[in-house]
């Protein structure tokens, strides 16, 4: 005999099961990773073609990118992505500096994000280069939560 909290309890390792049959069956992992593919080369191009290579770098897998943003002579990173974020919200897309891709995401979604990378990045190109980027922050700056102590 014996006896412990939750011990018969097989809701969640049968839920389990289910989820990762899902998971094989649909192909949600290389799904996940081919928009996540997808979407590097696309902003990745965009980067390249604004010239802010200096400036911005995608990094990471795929299915979980991160914008490495660099300063400038004029702009601290944190300026840049406080204006990034701002435009984002503009265009309705929630953004903290990463893609972290899910099955939810479709390849419109992808475009859309795409296409505000589009629009947003010659007028960062433009900001940075005219020294007019603090001026169209419309709020405080972001911060990082995240320190070395």
């Amino acid at each position: 005999f014996y006896s412990f909290t939750s011990g018969g309890e097989a809701l969640s390792i049968a839920a389990a099961i289910a989820t990762i049959n899902e998971i094989e069956k649909k192909k949600v992992i290389n799904i996940i990773w081919k928009r996540g593919k997808y979407l590097q080369l696309k902003v990745r191009a965009l980067i390249i073609k604004n010239n802010l290579e200096h400036i911005l770098a995608l990094k990471g897998a795929p299915c979980w990118q991160i914008l490495n943003i660099s300063k400038t002579k004029n702009c601290s990173d944190l300026e840049i992505k406080s204006f990034l974020q701002q435009e984002l919200i503009q265009e309705g897309i929630l953004w903290n500096g990463q893609h972290n891709l899910n099955f939810s995401h479709t390849k419109k979604d992808i475009n859309e994000l795409v296409q505000a990378y589009s629009d947003i990045l010659p007028e960062l190109k433009a900001h940075i280069k005219s020294n007019t980027l603090k001026k169209k922050l419309r709020g405080k700056l972001i911060t990082n939560i995240f320190k070395v102590r």
